[in-house]
């Protein structure tokens, strides 16, 4: 007759299989925080810069998909953290439009200044 495997291992073997799934969340939710942080960043720089709309107009235009992002404009370029996930920056390039890229230290104060329109 075959012995069982003993309660602390199945436990073990357990914790380890819940660990390695909580790995594997962690990371997609931190791919879909830089896919959502570039989305955003480049749909403001373009909408604020490129096109000259305001704020709320963007704001409206993305919709959802931008709350719980924190967000900061500073001259032709659009930093987004996006809910702790990740972080994107879009800057404005004269003649190309806003292009994204990894954005690497700490987030800059929310407001440093406001978008530019005429």
């Amino acid at each position: 007759m075959r012995k069982l495997p003993s309660f602390s291992t199945i436990i073990g073997i357990v914790l380890i299989v819940i660990f390695v799934i909580g790995l594997g969340v962690a990371y997609q939710a931190r791919k879909y925080g830089e896919v959502a942080a570039g989305f955003i960043a480049r749909q403001m720089c373009s909408c604020l810069y490129v096109q000259n709309r305001d704020e709320q107009s963007c704001r409206a235009e993305i919709g959802s998909q931008i709350d719980g992002a924190q967000i900061v404009y500073l001259d032709e370029r659009v930093i987004v953290n996006f809910s702790g996930l990740n972080q994107a920056e879009a800057r404005l390039k004269p003649g190309y439009g806003c292009n994204v890229q990894d954005f690497v230290g700490s987030m800059p104060a929310p407001v440093l200044k406001e978008p530019v329109n005429d």
